[in-house]
């Protein structure tokens, strides 16, 4: 228990959670790895994506945060690629939903970009996937807009206005492309909005972390996200995972090495809570399924 506790105590400094994870509450950090221990979080995870105990032990970072899934559930999901898009997410949900399943001792959150069905609670990764499996796949892509409809406000702003925010929440949203119709520049605005609406209460900034996960080969959709990703306003609070080629490629290029899909799926889930997980994205456009599919079994 004591290396769990210890990766977790570094995770609040690192991440500036002292506000939920006080010092003189040490009590708190022990009873969450001991729930890790009791449910063998991480013996599960190391058995299903057949990694070292070492490797599986970095997740348990997680089980600091609230974690809500919010999807892109637009029509260009299934109108480019011939589909592949939601075929993409799938394949990633399934992993994405059993790693924060595993840590979120509440269950996670799941909201759709366009559809009004939701999921709250979750514990298990199928009861994601039915989910998206229900879902017609249409609409625009108001990712602003309903961001801060669905999510930023009912499950951050207004708890922690109202002093009753449990945890920071860390927000995985997956996507393929730039909004449509709203401008580009209303997700900027409405993350720099919530930035500073926390700040003004006890838990600060850090009580939302923001990872976007793209899923396509749209190169403007890329260039968008890296903007978010490198904007000076909101850069700290988002991290942004591209394509699983275009960061395989970018890592070959810069270190010579391979990028697993065991590690992109690491930046995916952690680079948003980890300082040290802030590879770039780059490289070409490809398809990604069938190789976490291949990795995994």
């Amino acid at each position: 228990m004591a290396q769990i506790v210890a990766i977790l105590k570094h995770t609040v400094a690192d991440q500036g959670i002292q506000a939920f994870y006080p010092a003189t509450q040490q009590g708190r950090l022990e009873g969450i790895a001991n729930h890790i221990i009791q449910t063998r979080a991480v013996s599960q995870l190391a058995a299903r994506w057949r990694i070292p105990t070492e490797k599986a032990l970095e997740f348990t970072k997680l089980a600091l945060f609230d974690i809500v899934l919010f999807l892109d559930d637009s029509g260009s999901m299934r109108g480019y690629e011939e589909g592949a898009r939601i075929e993409d997410l799938k394949v990633i949900l399934s992993y994405v939903a059993f790693v924060a399943s595993l840590f979120d001792a509440d269950g996670i959150e799941v909201r759709f970009l366009n559809s009004s069905a939701m999921g709250s609670g979750i514990k298990n990764d199928a009861d994601v996937q039915k989910l998206v499996e229900a879902n017609p796949f249409k609409g625009v892509t108001n990712l602003g807009k309903e961001m801060w409809g669905k999510v930023l406000d009912p499950l951050i702003v207004r708890p922690a206005q109202k002093g009753t925010l449990q945890k920071p929440v860390l927000v995985i949203s997956i996507t393929d492309g730039e909004p449509y119709p709203e401008p580009a520049s209303k997700i900027r605005d409405v993350i720099k909005d919530t930035k500073k609406a926390l700040k003004k209460t006890r838990y600060g900034e850090d009580a939302l972390s923001l990872q976007f996960a793209q899923v396509g080969n749209d190169k403007a959709a890329q260039d968008f996200l890296a903007k978010l990703d490198d904007d000076s306003a909101i850069g700290g609070l988002v991290d942004v995972t591209s394509n699983y080629e275009w960061e395989q490629a970018e890592i070959k290029r810069k270190t010579g090495k391979d990028l697993t899909p065991e590690d992109w799926l690491m930046k995916l889930l952690l680079g948003a809570v980890d300082t040290k997980y802030d590879a770039q994205d780059g490289g070409p456009k490809q398809k990604i399924g069938s190789k976490f599919k291949k990795f995994f079994g």
